[in-house]
């Protein structure tokens, strides 16, 4: 069975190279510096090559952005993949980058930061990620990234496992091909690259699932996806709306405990003691908080 390889390169290297050493893809840098000195689609194409969209320019920047800058770097590669004229909402991905070795107290955070990307994508595109094998696992389980992901080549971060099920490219050390970086493809499925028009890899797209499914099933699987996104984006909102609520809560219940801890405890008495603690006007603040998050839809249909 042969062996296929993406390639990826800020400067676009020798494309018959890559042929000849088994490359039938290449990723493209979609923003920054490199979005222009990088391997082009039309030039990749022209040569039977795939193309993957990726984002990369501060290698920890999805540590730290936050959900609305999620949704800004979603919504900038987007319009920067059309602009390289890939179809949107066919099913494409782009591969946004973490590439550092990224704690799991940081995975919050970065899941985060994916919420905000999907938004940005606004179904043009599908995200994925390149990174750590546990970020991967991480991403994958609370549904921010989708189909196959791509594993970074540094064995001493965290979860590095070629066999995962989720991944579908493994980044090597080495390449035959100067001035790039070889990837092997583990699993065609869920890719999400731009094949060329009669490339025979175009179907390979498809999840295995999805292989089998008829466009009624195909339509759930599509709303499924759609309602756990909300999800994710209701437990957003409720803790950023709620958090300082209870930041506020927090000293008067230490209080009440400090109090009480030396002898028998009543939780009634706790209950009374921590509600006067509390005040009306926290109580109505929280009410009404929760109820602005369900009124105005952010729970699930």
């Amino acid at each position: 069975m042969s062996t296929y390889y993406l390639y990826d390169a800020a400067y676009a290297p020798d494309l018959d190279k890559v042929k000849e050493n088994g490359g039938i893809a290449m990723s493209v840098y979609l923003t920054g510096g490199y979005a222009t000195t990088c391997a082009q689609p039309d030039a990749l194409h022209a040569k039977g090559l795939g193309v993957l969209g990726n984002y990369e320019e501060a290698i920890d920047e999805l540590l730290y952005c936050g959900r609305a800058g999620g949704v800004d770097i979603g919504r900038r590669a987007a319009e920067a993949y059309l602009a390289k004229g890939a179809p949107g909402s066919t099913g494409l991905g782009i591969a946004f980058s973490v590439d550092v070795s990224a704690d799991p107290s940081t995975f919050g955070a970065i899941g985060e930061a994916f919420v905000g990307i999907r938004e940005g994508l606004a179904g043009r595109f599908v995200p994925k990620v390149y990174g750590e094998g546990a970020l991967i696992d991480y991403l994958v389980a609370h549904h921010e990234v989708e189909g196959l992901q791509w594993l970074s080549a540094s064995t001493s971060f965290p979860g590095f496992n070629p066999a995962d099920p989720h991944v579908g490219r493994v980044q090597l050390v080495g390449t035959p091909v100067p001035g790039t970086d070889q990837d092997t493809i583990t699993n065609f499925k869920g890719l999400g690259i731009w094949w060329p028009v009669g490339s025979p890899h175009a179907h390979d797209n498809a999840t295995p699932l999805e292989d089998d499914m008829t466009p009624e099933q195909a339509k759930q699987l599509a709303d499924l996806h759609d309602r756990l996104g909300k999800i994710d984006t209701m437990n957003y909102a409720i803790h950023n709306q709620v958090a300082p609520a209870v930041a506020d809560m927090r000293p008067k219940v230490q209080v009440l405990y400090a109090r009480d801890q030396g002898g028998q405890l009543d939780p009634k008495e706790l209950a009374l003691d921590l509600a006067a603690a509390l005040g009306p006007d926290l109580a109505t603040q929280l009410a009404a908080e929760l109820g602005t998050i369900v009124t105005h839809g952010a729970a699930p249909a």
